[in-house]
């Protein structure tokens, strides 16, 4: 769960960056990561991308955790409403990890306000 603010460059291209904690790694999680979408009917626009991916796990009370820093590629599906400042997401987004967390497979169900 977490925060995504996404800044669209043009209808094409954009850059997202999501703050988040990890709840079955106990920890937060940061993501920056370039987005390349396409439409395909009407509101409903494919993404594809990636960027990097940074974060803390196994943060608990008598131990003090590691911390995780990689890769994270995305793809994913978004519905825009006409007229309506609400946009939904569903996405993939498969963390690799350069340090010795294993790989997050995360899944992400986004509802986007946008202004």
């Amino acid at each position: 769960m977490g925060v995504s603010f996404k800044y669209s460059m043009n209808s094409a291209h954009a850059l997202e960056a999501i703050a988040g904690y990890n709840i079955s790694e106990n920890g937060p999680s940061f993501k920056f990561m370039y987005e390349y979408h396409v439409t395909l009917v009407d509101a409903l626009r494919m993404y594809m991308g990636g960027g990097l991916h940074m974060g803390g796990y196994h943060m608990h009370k008598h131990y003090d955790g590691d911390f995780a820093f990689g890769v994270v590629p995305t793809i994913g599906l978004e519905y825009g409403f006409k007229g309506a400042p609400v946009v939904f997401a569903f996405g993939y987004e498969p963390a690799i990890n350069f340090t010795t967390c294993n790989t997050w497979n995360d899944v992400a169900f986004k509802v986007r306000f946008k202004f």
